[in-house]
């Protein structure tokens, strides 16, 4: 456990500063797949994060700043790293932060993502679209509930849970053509990614009053929380 935490702190860089006399034992260290796992996802944030650092182009700043949330958050979530809690807050804290959270589910299979669309008609303004994307990460394909849909968890404890696009819905007319793309899918196939849209009968839906999102689906109890509005979580 010692040479495991040792190589972590060695890789950290800037995060924190390891040892000089503990990083030469890292030339001999065997991890096995967790710790090879949490190299990996540590590797990929440090080369985002300098990358966004040195980025010129806002939207490159913002797709390397989506990748380092996305290993942050495995490493919080897979690999109950509690240290990756502050540079998550430290990023969604950044003025060029994307408006994205991540989530795993504890067998790591799932992962899934929830952003809000910049939407201008004014018949969208009494309400916030979510563009949900679930991904499997496994050799097998993936099932669940078609009709489930994503619940809102606020900061004071209200759930909001999100609006089916059925025929007496105030949006029905505008999205009826799009009415399958506000449905989670039945099935996952092995390894793809398929996005989806919620509805929030919240008018532009700010992160900062959200504690977390919630979505039950097939075999999966799905919990995303909102890092930055966490209380203590340094």
């Amino acid at each position: 456990m010692q040479l495991r935490t040792a190589v972590i702190l060695c890789l950290l860089g800037g995060w924190l500063i390891a040892d000089p006399a503990i990083s030469q034992v890292a030339d001999t260290y065997n991890p096995g797949l967790a710790e090879a796992s949490e190299i990996t996802w540590l590797g990929i944030a440090r080369l985002a994060l300098a990358n966004a650092k040195h980025a010129e182009d806002p939207s490159e700043k913002q797709l390397q700043l989506a990748t380092a949330i996305r290993s942050l958050t495995a490493l919080v979530q897979l690999h109950g790293n509690q240290w990756a809690l502050a540079p998550l807050e430290t990023i969604y804290a950044d003025p060029d932060c994307p408006n994205l959270h991540i989530s795993y589910s504890t067998d790591g299979r799932l992962s899934w993502s929830i952003e809000p669309l910049a939407l201008q008609n004014p018949v969208f303004a009494d309400y916030t679209i979510l563009l949900c994307t679930m991904e499997s990460a496994t050799a097998r394909d993936l099932f669940g509930e078609q009709e489930s849909a994503i619940v809102i968890e606020l900061l004071d404890g209200r759930l909001i849970p999100a609006e089916p696009l059925t025929a007496d819905h105030p949006l029905f007319e505008q999205l009826m053509r799009q009415t399958a793309g506000f449905y989670p899918p039945a099935a996952l196939p092995a390894g793809a990614g398929i996005a989806f849209k919620q509805i929030i009968a919240v008018p532009e839906l700010s992160r900062n009053t959200i504690s977390a999102v919630l979505l039950e689906w097939g075999q999966y109890k799905l919990k995303m929380p909102y890092y930055e509005n966490e209380v203590g979580s340094d």
